[in-house]
């Protein structure tokens, strides 16, 4: 697993080569959503990108796999709330 300070420097060395090459846009794509649990988030930002994300796929379907996701890493309380 990456760690926050690794996410950290690779963030800081980014921003340092967009200022060089003047703004240029660039973009991030992080695969999979187990990619995001390196960064060690809360359960209630965890809660907040589950909402989120149930306003892109309204599916009955989506949200059952969002479910197991979530109970896959324990996070049976968060289930309740959504």
């Amino acid at each position: 697993m990456i760690s926050s300070d690794s996410i950290e420097n690779i963030l800081k060395a980014l921003d340092k080569n967009i200022g060089i090459n003047g703004g240029t846009k660039i973009s991030i794509v992080v695969c999979g959503g187990t990619a995001l649990f390196a960064l060690e988030p809360g359960e209630q930002e965890i809660l907040e990108a589950c909402k989120w994300v149930l306003t892109q796929d309204v599916s009955d379907g989506f949200k059952l796999i969002l479910k197991d996701f979530l109970k896959k890493f324990n996070y049976n309380e968060i289930i309740k709330r959504i």
